[in-house]
């Protein structure tokens, strides 16, 4: 039993692992569909620390297999739960919200470069110069009038169709 829970937990190492290269398809912040400030300086960092404690736990449980002693297993796997609250939603919530949002434009500002840098490759748009025009705040150009249709009789607001009426049943 201590054998296939330390293969589910090792499972879960590799998942954690592999959880790494999916924040490339994070939507945390104002960039949506890429890496932050916060998936990079936290939810990276804290993704590969629950891949080492998951695998240490795992090697818990393969020792207990060994030992027949469920004190270690149980040990690991309350430091994996605590470490896998704290580190995977706790850690990521406080950096952005006591990092990244009072200085949110300084922070993400080399992501959205990065994002639009590769946007603008993806459809081909690296040659689009871009320019900027002087707002006026003058009066608005006159409206254009609606052209008037000379020799025409008016058009009727409903017009009469013969042979409209109820259907027979």
């Amino acid at each position: 039993l201590f054998s296939l829970l330390g293969f589910f937990v090792l499972l879960k190492a590799v998942a954690y692992w592999l959880d790494r290269y999916g924040i490339e398809f994070s939507a945390r912040d104002v960039i949506s569909g890429g890496a932050s400030y916060t998936d990079v300086h936290a939810v990276l960092p804290a993704k590969t620390t629950l891949a080492v404690i998951a695998a240490l736990c795992a090697g818990l449980f393969f020792a207990a297999a060994a030992r027949h002693d469920p004190l270690l297993p149980a040990v690991g796997l309350g430091l994996l739960v605590l470490s896998a609250i704290l580190l995977g939603g706790v850690y990521p919530a406080t950096v952005e919200q006591f990092s990244v949002k009072p200085h949110e434009l300084a922070r993400e500002t080399g992501y959205l470069d990065r994002q639009l840098a590769g946007t603008r490759q993806a459809f081909g748009l690296t040659q689009v110069r871009i320019s900027t025009y002087p707002a006026g705040t003058g009066p608005a150009p006159p409206a254009v009038p609606p052209p008037r249709r000379a020799g025409l009789p008016p058009r009727r607001a409903r017009p009469r169709l013969r042979g409209t009426g109820p259907i027979p049943c």
